[in-house]
């Protein structure tokens, strides 16, 4: 999702922790326009915690002072349970008050509009 006030890009990271193929970490970052992180991975902006195994879908709401995304955790695919998580967009960019929308393990949430 792409955020020109701030010249960033706001996507899925997923990094790799150990060599094992189960040892990911997914969070939802802020990866700047000018190609500095390509060079130096401190000027990527985490925006949350890696609290679930999987994160899609980020959205900011029309006036851009919230962001939604979907999030579910293993062994739930994405079709048995996510979460739609939203968030306040604090004006410095980062966010504030993480909680969950709806759904759950058994509620199925397909897309953020």
């Amino acid at each position: 999702m792409l955020v020109p006030e701030r010249d960033e890009v706001w996507c899925v990271l997923e990094e790799f922790t150990s060599p094992a193929p189960g040892d990911v970490r997914r969070v939802l970052a802020a990866v700047p326009l000018d190609g500095s992180a390509a060079r130096d991975r401190g000027a990527v902006r985490e925006l949350t915690d890696h609290a679930h195994r999987f994160l899609t879908g980020p959205r900011r709401s029309p006036d851009g002072r919230c962001v939604v995304w979907i999030a579910w955790d293993h062994p739930r695919m994405p079709w048995d349970g996510t979460e739609l998580k939203i968030a306040e967009v604090d004006t410095d960019g980062t966010r504030s008050g993480v909680r969950t929308l709806i759904g759950g393990p058994g509620e199925s949430i397909p897309q953020a509009e």
